[in-house]
């Protein structure tokens, strides 16, 4: 019997991926036919859970080397945001005519993922000692 031996870290990242997945889906299910919204809210939330992530690396020293890290950001918010379908929906957006809102949607996608993050960032700063 071959025996491989697996880190938990590995582990970790892997089980985060699968619940990311499975999270995105749901979302997208929730979405229907407006299937950009769902992009948009889980960029959003991934951005931040991401922002309160890193804020208890710099917190808690040593977090950022735990299975748990792994786990949220690699995994999870790996996994359930998605970048790449932004940009597919930005471009079926302008192939149809919809250069401006296309624009939009991309710009406020970032900015409002740069303020989620930073709030993030800020509740764990506020409520976690």
């Amino acid at each position: 019997m071959l025996l491989i031996h697996i880190d938990m870290k590995v582990l970790a990242v892997m089980l985060g991926g699968a619940v990311g997945a499975l999270l995105r889906y749901l979302v997208s299910l929730l979405c229907g036919s407006y299937g950009w919204v769902g992009t948009a809210v889980v960029n959003c939330v991934g951005c931040f859970v991401l922002g309160a992530v890193v804020a208890l690396v710099i917190k808690w020293q040593g977090f950022g080397q735990t299975t748990l890290y792994m786990f949220l950001s690699v995994g999870l918010c790996g996994s359930f945001t998605t970048f790449s379908t932004m940009v597919k929906d930005a471009s079926v957006m302008g192939t149809s005519g919809n250069w401006l809102i296309s624009a939009l949607y991309v710009g406020l996608s970032v900015a409002i993922g740069l303020v989620m993050y930073r709030f993030g960032d800020k509740i764990v700063e506020l409520y976690i000692k």
